[in-house]
């Protein structure tokens, strides 16, 4: 029997984005926690995986912004990296699940795993934000064209997030096929989301560029 160790549970969770949110997919925590530390070990590796698997999945060709192919996304922060700096405590930040405590969910993450998404080229992320992401523009009131950016990257992170999820109720639902009912109906929940989300981020979208 294989020996599973702390450091496979850790490799598993090395392009965690900051957490999905088990709740969400009706996991009891009877199913996430086993009864000895061997099937616990091997129950969260096999999470991991299965969520790894839905995000590579849900990854896409094009770069949000400017529609471009791309392979490489920028690893975008829905907050600014200065911001989560100042809070972070040994250069980590605490998740809502510090909290919650959810099995099989982290509790705190790097300030580079932190409210993250994988949308834009590298370019337009270093371009389209910097008005929102310049600290000096904290010392005053916020402009139309901040405020225009901050949706646009909330929109974004709401994007990304519903896209996994998107991906993993039609996992389980073709794995797991007595759960087709429950995953219908969350698959075309996260559907109107990233509609209304989609449509959300082309009006800030538009807001922003008619404002530069």
């Amino acid at each position: 029997m294989y020996s599973y160790k702390e450091e496979d549970i850790n490799h598993e969770r090395a392009d965690d984005i900051d957490g999905i949110e088990f709740i969400s997919l009706n996991f009891d925590a009877d199913e996430i926690v086993g009864d000895n530390i061997h099937e616990n070990y091997a129950n969260q590796i096999s999470i991991n995986q299965f969520i790894s698997e839905a995000r590579k999945e849900a990854k896409p060709h094009k770069c949000y912004y400017c529609g471009q192919k791309t392979i490489g996304f920028c690893n975008s922060h829905s907050i600014p990296a200065f911001c989560l700096r100042n809070i972070a405590l040994n250069g980590k930040v605490y998740y809502a699940n510090n909290f919650i405590n959810i099995p099989g969910c982290d509790t705190q993450g790097g300030i580079n795993k932190t409210g993250t998404f994988h949308l834009l080229c590298r370019k337009c992320d270093s371009i389209i934000f910097q008005e929102y992401e310049n600290p000096k523009n904290y010392e005053k009131i916020p402009t139309s064209i901040m405020l225009s950016q901050i949706a646009m990257k909330n929109h974004l992170k709401n994007i990304a997030k519903r896209r996994v999820e998107n991906i993993l109720y039609k996992k389980m639902k073709k794995n797991f096929p007595h759960f087709n009912d429950l995953c219908d109906y969350h698959i075309r929940g996260t559907e109107l989301d990233l509609e209304e989300y989609t449509n959300d981020y082309r009006k800030a979208k538009s807001a922003n560029i008619k404002k530069i």
